[in-house]
């Protein structure tokens, strides 16, 4: 048949390429379904449970010691500003009187001209001598006038106002009177002389030198500012609900609560310290309350405290106070917890519990729990993606990380 006689045909008679079509398909599908019911049987294997590696640490009870954390500024227990109580021209400077340089207590900051003063003394000593003169040859004529008093008063009727004045008493007490003018004279100038010298009034730091060599000081300006040296304090801010853990010096105490103050955030290095005061008002920033932490010989200057880190005035620091000690408890890392109080206990066949608990205490490092645990049991470490209860669990023991320290830190 030729090309177009098979054309021809195709289009009288089109049903027959689709029979054709069908026929192929059905006989395809045929021998599939033969081949899949009459082929081996394939062995179908039931999916394997879920399980997580975790690292989980033994519950013990212990004691541990609540650690409120706080930050705070370095301040000077004590600052004072030094002004010049007489006036005068600078004559002499003190050897370690400058800015940063450290002083001991009575150590000379600068002296003033004191030749007027001098003056005024030698001056204040001669009318001390002459009151003292007159008030001797006052007390002379009083023994003169009393012998002539009791050879009169028999002879005539005087009035007590007229032996008053024949005794002579006004004119005594008038000297007297003289006598102790000048000599309140002559310690004022004895002081004035002794203000010309200006020393530091407790071992010191200076902060601000306000005076030089040659300068002019009027009287009541200021010539320095100086911090004292023996003792800094700490303004640290804590959670107010938290003091209810520290012990605040009640009124005669001299401290309270023992801490630890951490001049560099990068090293475990620290001054020891102690809790002197609470103040009266929240911080007005972040609605904290304030304590006062006391810190002896910031600088290290002592031997004992030599290679210690030194505290400077205006550091911001880290401070630990301890607190409460806590008997009989469990103390948990607080990576432990999840969800707020929730822990992932090992529970019955290594599968994972999932336990609410009532926290005593709760910091960054460590949560205090009293009770809803027990010991010996095991308690999970390790991040869960999809903590389920049931979960199996291949359980490797660790040893808890807060075991050693005993303090639950904030």
């Amino acid at each position: 048949m030729s090309d177009e006689q098979a054309s021809r045909a195709e289009r009288r008679f089109p049903w027959r390429r689709t029979i054709a079509l069908l026929v192929v398909a059905l006989i395809a599908v045929g021998g599939s379904f033969l081949l899949i019911e009459t082929g081996p049987a394939t062995s179908r294997r039931p999916p394997a449970p879920m399980q997580a590696n975790v690292e989980a640490i033994k519950l013990a009870r212990t004691d541990a010691r609540v650690v409120v954390e706080g930050m705070g500024a370095v301040i000077p227990q004590k600052s004072v500003e030094i002004r010049a109580q007489v006036g005068g021209e600078v004559v002499e400077m003190g050897e370690h009187f400058s800015e940063g340089r450290m002083l001991e207590k009575g150590e000379l900051l600068l002296r003033l001209d004191d030749r007027d003063y001098q003056i005024a003394l030698q001056q204040a000593e001669a009318n001390l001598l002459q009151a003292q003169s007159s008030l001797a040859i006052e007390d002379g004529s009083q023994t003169i006038a009393r012998r002539e008093w009791e050879l009169i008063k028999e002879a005539a009727e005087v009035s007590g106002a007229n032996s008053s004045l024949a005794l002579r008493e006004p004119q005594l007490q008038s000297a007297k009177a003289t006598v102790a003018t000048a000599q309140a004279n002559l310690d004022d100038a004895k002081l004035d002389l002794e203000r010309t010298r200006i020393v530091a009034p407790f071992n010191a730091i200076v902060l601000e030198k306000n005076a030089d060599m040659g300068s002019y000081i009027p009287q009541q300006s200021t010539v320095a500012t100086l911090a004292g040296l023996d003792t800094y304090w700490v303004q640290v801010a804590v959670p107010e609900s938290q003091l209810g853990w520290l012990t605040i010096p009640a009124p005669g105490e001299t401290s309270g609560s023992r801490a630890r103050v951490y001049p560099n955030s990068t090293t475990s290095r620290y001054r020891e310290a102690y809790v002197v005061a609470l103040l009266g008002d929240l911080d007005p920033a972040g609605r904290m309350a304030r304590l006062l932490v006391a810190v002896e010989d910031p600088l290290a200057i002592k031997p004992e405290n030599r290679g210690q880190p030194a505290l400077l005035l205006g550091d911001y620091v880290r401070v630990e106070i301890d607190g409460t000690e806590l008997k009989d408890i469990f103390q948990l890392p607080r990576e432990s917890f999840h969800e707020g109080s929730r822990v992932w206990i090992v529970g019955d066949n290594d599968q994972l519990e999932i336990r609410p608990l009532s926290p005593v205490w709760m910091g960054d490092e460590s949560v205090i729990v009293a009770d809803g645990l027990e010991v010996g049991e095991r308690l999970v470490l390790s991040n869960l993606s999809m903590p389920a209860p049931g979960l199996k669990l291949l359980v490797a023991e660790v040893e808890n990380p807060l075991s050693t320290n005993g303090e639950a830190a904030p």
